[in-house]
C-alpha cells in the first residue's frame, strides 16, 4: 500500500462572498499523479494556490506525513517540500536560464561568483529534460515549451515531495505532452507526487493516476484509473457542446479581397514560406513539433528580423521591425504570453482596452476619459466581458482575461488578426464562446490561428496549413482537420520537405 504524502480536510474560499472552494477533501500518495479537472472558474488555481500558500483557505486543514501544516505564504510550502508550477511563467526574463535556476533556490556561493560553475549547475539541473535549454539564454528568447520545463527544472532542483501543476500543458503539441509524460513518470519513480490540474481532461486522462472532478465549487467525483471515460467525465464536468460550425463552401463565396500575405519568408529557423488570408476567412497553423510557429509570431510582431520575401498588408509591402511597426501596418496581435498584451494586475479592464489607441482617443495630446470610457463600454459588451470595465484585471478569470486580450486588439482595428495559441488557458465551453466571437470578427479582418491542440477552436478554422521541418508541406481544408490526418500528411510530404 502506498504511503500517504499528503491530506487536505475541508478547504473552503470564497472571494467578494462568492463560493470559490466548498469543504474539499482529498489525499495524495507517494509517486502518484492526482489529475483535478473542471471548467474554468471552478477553483481549480485556487486550490492549487492554497497547497503552494499563494492564497490561504477561508477554512480547513492541510496534513504532511500526517503532521498538520501551517502554509501562510510560499516560504512555507517551500520548507514543507512543496513545490508549485504556475500557469503563468514567474521568472526575469532578461537574466539567464542559468541565473533564474538558483535564485532563491541554490544558496552556494561558488555559483555566484563562477559563471562557468553557474552554467554547468544549470545544465545538470536540464539533463532530465528533452528541450534542449541552453543555459546561456535569456528566458525571454525561448519557446512556451521550453520556459515550462526551466520551471519544472527549477522546482525539481529543490527536490520537493509534492509538486503542484496548474495548468501546465495547455497548449503542448502531441509531442511536448509525451515529452512532460515522461518527464512525470521519471519524478514519481523517485517518490515524488504529484498534483495536476487542468480543464483539458484529455491530458489529465493522458497523465494521471487518479481524477478528481469539481463541479460548482465542489468536489463532485473521484475516479480511478480504470474508471476513466472521456464522455462520463465530460458530463461531471457539466461541459456543453460546441455548436457546429457554418458550412465552409457558404463562407468561402462571401470572402473578400486579400488582406494578408507572406511571401517566400525566411526568418529565424523559416524558409521560404508563402501563404495568403482573404477578409473573413481563418486560416489555421499547426505544426506536431519544432518552433516554427512561435518563429512566425515573432517575425510578424518585429521581434525577429527578416532574411528574406515579404509581408504585405492590404497588398503594399510592410517593414516591421517592432510591434509598433506591426500595430500601425494593420497586424493585430494576441500573443501566447499574455502579460507581453496586458498590464499588471492592478490595472483596469479599461485601461488594458485602451492603451493601444490612445491617439483614437485624445485631442491635442489630451487623453478623452469620456471616449476612453465609450471604447471600453463597447469593446466589453462586444466581448461579453461582463464585469465592471473599471475593476482590475487581477480579479478576472481566464476566459475574461482572454477576451479583454482579444478586446484589445480588435480595438486598434486591424486588418489582419493573428492568435497565437488563443486556447491555452480555456476550457470546451469558452472555446466555443471564443469561436463565436471570432465568427462575428472575422468579416471585419482576416484571421490567422497558431495552434498546438486540434481542438474546436482549431477546427473553426477554414484551411489549416501545416509546418514540418521549417516550412509548410501543404493544407488540410475545413471538416477534414484530424491529429491522424496531419501525422498522414508528415509521413508523405515530410520527407520531401526535409530535402
Amino acid at each position: 500500500m502506498k504511503k500517504e504524502a499528503l491530506r487536505a480536510n475541508h478547504l473552503s474560499f470564497s472571494r467578494n462572498g462568492e463560493k470559490i472552494l466548498s469543504n474539499i477533501s482529498f489525499c495524495l500518495y507517494e509517486g502518484e499523479i492526482l489529475g483535478i479537472t473542471g471548467i474554468n472558474g471552478v477553483g481549480k488555481t485556487t486550490l492549487a494556490r492554497i497547497l503552494a500558500g499563494v492564497t490561504t483557505s477561508d477554512s480547513g486543514r492541510i496534513f504532511f506525513d500526517g503532521a498538520e501544516l501551517d502554509i501562510q505564504s510560499p516560504r512555507d510550502a517551500i520548507r514543507s517540500k512543496i513545490g508549485y508550477v504556475a500557469e503563468e511563467p514567474q521568472f526575469l526574463p532578461n537574466m539567464t536560464v542559468a541565473e533564474n535556476l538558483i535564485l532563491g533556490i541554490d544558496k552556494n556561493p561558488k555559483l555566484y561568483r563562477s559563471r562557468r560553475a553557474l552554467n554547468e549547475n544549470a545544465k545538470r539541473i536540464l539533463s532530465r529534460f528533452p528541450s534542449n535549454v541552453n543555459p546561456k539564454a535569456t528566458l525571454e528568447s525561448l519557446t512556451f515549451f521550453q520556459v515550462k520545463a526551466v520551471q519544472i527544472a527549477r522546482q525539481l532542483a529543490a527536490h520537493p515531495r509534492v509538486l503542484v501543476f496548474d495548468g501546465l500543458a495547455n497548449s503542448f503539441s502531441e509531442n511536448e505532452v509525451e515529452d512532460l509524460r515522461r518527464i512525470f513518470a521519471q519524478a514519481t519513480a523517485e517518490g515524488i507526487a504529484i498534483i495536476y490540474t487542468s480543464h483539458n481532461y484529455e491530458d489529465v486522462i493522458r497523465l494521471a493516476d487518479r481524477i478528481l472532478v469539481l463541479r460548482s465549487a465542489c468536489l463532485v467525483a473521484e475516479l480511478p484509473k480504470e474508471r476513466f471515460d472521456r464522455n462520463t467525465i465530460k458530463r461531471l464536468m457539466v461541459e456543453e457542446e460546441p455548436k457546429p460550425a457554418p458550412d465552409a463552401a457558404e463562407a468561402a463565396k462571401a470572402y473578400g479581397k486579400e488582406v494578408f500575405r507572406v511571401s517566400e519568408l525566411s526568418a529565424g529557423p523559416i524558409r521560404g514560406l508563402s501563404f495568403s488570408v482573404r477578409l473573413g476567412e481563418i486560416l489555421g497553423i499547426t505544426e506536431l513539433s519544432g518552433n516554427v510557429r512561435s518563429a512566425l509570431v515573432k517575425c510578424l510582431a518585429g521581434d525577429t528580423p527578416i532574411r528574406g520575401g515579404g509581408v504585405y498588408v492590404g497588398g503594399v509591402l510592410r517593414r516591421i521591425e517592432s510591434p509598433r511597426d506591426a500595430i500601425k501596418s494593420g497586424i493585430g496581435l494576441y500573443f501566447e504570453k499574455r502579460d507581453k498584451m496586458l498590464l499588471n494586475d492592478r490595472d483596469s479592464v479599461l485601461m488594458n482596452i485602451s492603451m493601444g489607441v490612445l491617439r483614437r482617443i485624445s485631442s491635442g495630446g489630451i487623453l478623452s476619459r469620456r471616449r476612453e470610457s465609450l471604447l471600453a463600454r463597447e469593446y466589453c459588451a462586444r466581448f461579453g466581458v461582463l464585469n465592471d470595465f473599471r475593476q482590475r484585471i487581477g480579479n478576472l478569470n481566464s476566459a475574461d482575461l482572454a477576451k479583454v486580450a482579444l478586446a484589445r486588439c480588435m480595438a486598434s482595428n486591424p486588418r489582419v488578426l493573428i492568435l497565437d495559441e488563443p486556447n491555452r488557458e480555456l476550457d470546451s465551453k469558452n472555446i466555443a464562446v471564443l469561436c463565436d466571437i471570432l465568427e462575428e470578427v472575422r468579416w471585419h479582418c482576416g484571421i490567422i490561428i497558431i495552434f498546438s491542440k486540434i481542438d474546436a477552436l482549431s477546427r473553426c478554422c477554414d484551411r489549416t496549413m501545416i509546418l514540418h521541418n521549417n516550412r509548410s508541406i501543404g493544407e488540410i481544408g475545413k471538416g477534414a482537420l484530424s491529429y491522424e490526418e496531419v501525422v498522414r500528411m508528415i509521413e508523405m510530404k515530410g520527407a520531401e520537405a526535409s530535402d
